[in-house]
């Protein structure tokens, strides 16, 4: 394991078993990142849900991944239209705001790869996707899923990204 101490979910694909090589060995390309990515939604779709956002200049899927508790990627949509609601103080007022607020789960935005040349960033995207969805037994990690919704836009810019 790469995180000191971390002990990892075997019901939650590694590296290895979907791209047959291990973190770090190798700089994965677009078409990795989305096989991995798919294996993990399809291994745990209560708790990883994948969008996508765009196309790239080239043709390929900008996808992000939500990744969150149970109960959060179930009322994900609700999270997403009540925090839009905070955007515009003339339809929400500070009363409504503040109620809203009290309920919502953090929003985090994690965005890897905005240069092409950021050879690392998918790779270290894909690894915290992991390490979310697979630590055992970590407080950390328990506390995160149950308090915020992780977003994880692992390749802004597959375009410039200059592996096969």
């Amino acid at each position: 394991a790469i995180w000191p101490g971390a002990k990892y979910d075997p019901a939650i694909p590694t590296f290895e078993q979907v791209l047959g090589y291990d973190v770090g060995e190798r700089i994965s390309n677009h078409r990795a990142m989305m096989r991995y990515f798919a294996a993990l939604q399809k291994a745990a779709p209560e708790r990883i849900k994948l969008q996508q956002y765009a196309m790239s200049w080239e043709g390929r899927e900008l996808i992000y991944a939500a990744v969150a508790s149970e109960q959060n990627i179930a009322n994900l949509d609700s999270v997403i239209a009540k925090n839009q609601a905070l955007a515009d103080p003339r339809k929400t007022d500070k009363a409504e705001a503040n109620k809203i607020v009290a309920s919502l789960p953090a929003l985090v935005w994690l965005q890897y790869a905005v240069h092409g040349n950021e050879i690392s960033t998918t790779d270290a995207a894909m690894y915290t996707a992991y390490h979310l969805l697979a630590a055992m037994d970590d407080p950390l990690v328990d506390q995160v899923l149950a308090n915020t919704v992780v977003f994880v836009d692992p390749l802004q810019n597959p375009d410039g990204l200059s592996v096969s």
